[in-house]
């Protein structure tokens, strides 16, 4: 499994400990993989984070983040 946590700016940042969420993460079982993106919902971060699942071979994910308001 696979944690992914995003800080979206200071939406969650400013409220939870990004950091010490992801390295507590680590020591959950089946955890073998776990970080933390600024905005993971960017092009750019979503590829990252599709590329890393598909090289650790992760088979189930966990994203923390928030949703756009509409």
């Amino acid at each position: 499994m696979g944690v992914y946590v995003c800080h979206c700016g200071a939406n969650i940042g400013r409220i939870v400990d990004v950091p010490s969420t992801v390295a507590y993460s680590l020591t959950l079982p089946n955890v073998v993989h776990a970080e933390e993106s600024l905005f993971i919902c960017s092009t750019e971060a979503a590829q990252k984070l599709s590329k890393s699942i598909r090289e650790k071979g992760l088979n189930r994910v966990a994203v923390a983040a928030c949703t756009p308001w509409s």
